[in-house]
């Protein structure tokens, strides 16, 4: 036998245990599929466990150390947990096609009983909120765009009874925006789960209709002046209440933007399916600097003289509100950088986006960037920005006609609007 001081018995010792077996590559691939939080019972890949400081006497106490299996090798959390078992029932697995956390009140769950169930199965209020392929969220939307228009292009030709008619419209607007997006919220967080790895900018849909206060105001206040009329209300509670609310939703849309980052950092971009959907994380900055930016601009009709005890808070607000819309617009263009490069891979053989609805998210949000970008144009007398907000002005245009054949050509084909096993 060896004697102890043998170099051979040292590092014998010395060898730290080897690793668990590793599953089968059938099994990783699919384990290798979930995230979830760490926790005590989920501790964290890169963590390290303090331990007790080492007797003293103990020579190799403090070489040993347990590897680390190798990162693609590590399981996830979420599917190495055991099947639960209540009454002798077992429930099911805690994955769904790969993609979510299966409870019973997960998204993922809601779609797949809707799918399976009966054609005369009950679909409440609760599940119709649930369903994001069921694109209502931009009706409130879409409504503020029309009175938008009606702002811009009625309000000069018309009489004073649209001024009046717009001015209600807008408060029952403001109301209607700020109550349904807590009541949408309210609705999704008390009845369903969405994991961090499915995430996507269209979280904020809810929150959409909060963005469109401001230009709502500002092309109200900008109309009435152009046509000679004065508002019946108190304009400086209208500027002010408007950037409260765009100020509101845009801060909602952080806090949405800094979970898809993190999304994007540990679980990277998303499915085809919901490749489109990224572009909903322009709008809101686009929105909100178009709006900000045109009520500072109007800030000599909308403050009057000493408000505040102060004669100059008029230059004051116009000076903040046009760097706070230069910031917000410089993030919109840097979404909209990123989006457009997370499509790039579809313009190689091989790679194919499938047609849904989420296509009009090319159009929709870059909206807000091109109005954001024609605004500072004309704050900064820019005619390279307004030749900039031309040309892509012109391209959501052929955009829009594009995915419009594509969306007729898709309802003719029984491939949207139609049941999947009926042909």
């Amino acid at each position: 036998m060896a004697p102890a001081s043998d170099p051979m018995v040292a590092r014998a010792e010395l060898q730290p245990p080897s690793p668990s077996p590793v599953p089968p590559s059938g099994s990783t691939s699919a384990l290798a599929t979930g995230y979830e939080s760490p926790s005590e019972e989920n501790p964290p890949f890169f963590s390290v466990v303090a331990s007790a400081p080492a007797a003293p006497g103990t020579a190799h106490s403090r070489h040993h150390v347990v590897p680390r299996p190798a990162l693609s090798q590590r399981p996830s959390y979420i599917t190495a947990i055991p099947p639960e078992h209540t009454n002798g029932h077992a429930r099911p697995g805690r994955l769904l096609n790969n993609e979510s956390t299966l409870t019973s009140h997960s998204l993922n769950h809601v779609i797949a009983a809707a799918e399976k169930g009966p054609g005369n199965q009950k679909v409440g209020i609760r599940d119709r909120i649930a369903c994001y392929q069921w694109t209502y969220f931009t009706m409130l939307v879409s409504i503020a765009v029309i009175l938008i228009n009606t702002c811009q292009y009625g309000i000069p030709y018309a009489g004073i009874w649209l001024v009046h008619t717009m001015e209600c419209v807008f408060w029952v607007y403001a109301a209607l925006s700020v109550s349904l997006s807590a009541f949408l919220y309210l609705i999704l967080w008390s009845t369903l789960i969405f994991p961090v790895h499915t995430m996507t900018p269209t979280w904020v849909f809810p929150a959409y209709p909060l963005l469109l206060n401001a230009p709502f105001a500002a092309n109200l206040i900008a109309g009435a002046d152009s046509a000679g009329h004065k508002l019946s209300t108190n304009t400086v509670a209208m500027a002010l209440g408007a950037t409260a609310i765009q100020g509101t939703g845009c801060l909602i849309a952080f806090m949405i933007s800094s979970a898809f980052i993190y999304r994007l950092m540990t679980q990277k971009l998303p499915r085809d399916m919901q490749r489109p959907g990224i572009f909903m994380s322009i709008g809101p900055y686009g929105f909100t600097a178009a709006g900000i930016a045109q009520l500072g601009s109007q800030a000599d009709l909308v403050i009057p003289p000493n408000f505040l005890d102060n004669s100059q808070f008029a230059a004051i607000i116009k000076v903040i509100s046009i760097l706070v819309s230069l910031w917000l617009w410089g993030l919109a263009m840097w979404f909209f950088i990123v989006c457009v490069g997370a499509l790039w891979k579809y313009s190689l053989s091989g790679h194919h986006l499938p047609f849904q609805m989420t296509w009009w998210s090319f159009v929709f949000p870059n909206t807000a960037l091109v109005t954001a970008t024609s605004v500072m144009g004309k704050i900064f007398d820019s005619n390279g920005l307004h030749i900039f907000a031309s040309v892509m002005t012109v391209a959501i245009i052929i955009v829009w006609a594009l995915i419009f054949i594509r969306m007729c050509w898709s309802l003719k084909s029984r491939k949207l609007l139609w049941p999947k096993d009926v042909r």
